[in-house]
């Protein structure tokens, strides 16, 4: 039986290679059981390629990027762009996409600090916010500016869950340009106060939301 605090042996899914697995806390025997079903344990040198290929798809784009000069307003012109025509999502480069997002959480209340491009600890954005009757609620919010065509894994999700988790915060959320899996939002179900999921539908009501569209 596995203990909490105990590293226990498994195997990478991807490249089959031994590693240690530590139980931090009482969900991660379950963290560990679906990353095992769904193929997505990876190992060290696993994860920093995946991480790597998940950094190539989200900044190559087959379009044009965008030229802030041309704006009056930027944020705002880009809302009016997007709600023309939904690709304008997809010419703006990953950090853009955050700063976006950000607005966003900004202009429905939150406070909200952007954490340095690099070296984040898989947090994009801490958005806060305070409730006059629960006090002030604390929010990680990690940013995936990817293609429709690639959907956010569980194993991602899985990350800012144990994240949440394991640091001082109400919730953890995931904001895509894209979609996610079926295991990904099976997870999100069974953590439904410490975890959500927000895809390009959410984010296009939202924006739409804030043009008065």
């Amino acid at each position: 039986m596995a203990v909490i605090g105990i590293p226990v042996p498994v195997n990478c899914s991807r490249c089959n290679s031994s590693f240690l697995y530590e139980l931090v806390c009482s969900h991660s025997a379950g963290y560990l059981r679906e990353a095992k079903e769904s193929g997505s344990l990876l190992c060290g040198n696993c994860s920093a390629e995946e991480r790597s290929e998940e950094k190539a798809e989200s900044t190559i784009w087959d379009v044009p990027k965008i030229d802030y000069t041309l704006f009056s307003n930027p944020i705002n012109d880009l809302y009016s762009r997007i709600i023309q025509s939904p690709d304008v999502l997809y010419r703006i480069d990953s950090r853009e996409f955050e700063y976006l997002v950000a607005d966003i959480f900004t202009k429905h209340g939150f406070d909200v600090e952007l954490t340095p491009p690099t070296r984040d600890g898989g947090v994009d954005l801490i958005a806060c916010r305070k409730d006059n009757i629960t006090g002030p609620n604390l929010y990680f919010i990690e940013c995936k500016h990817w293609r429709q065509a690639k959907k956010v894994g569980v194993a991602i999700v899985r990350q800012i869950l144990g994240i949440t988790y394991s640091q001082p915060s109400t919730k953890g959320l995931i904001v895509t340009s894209s979609y996610f899996t079926t295991p990904a939002k099976h997870l999100e179900q069974t953590n439904k106060y410490r975890l959500t999921l927000h895809d390009y539908t959410d984010l296009i009501g939202w924006i739409e939301l804030l043009s008065g569209k």
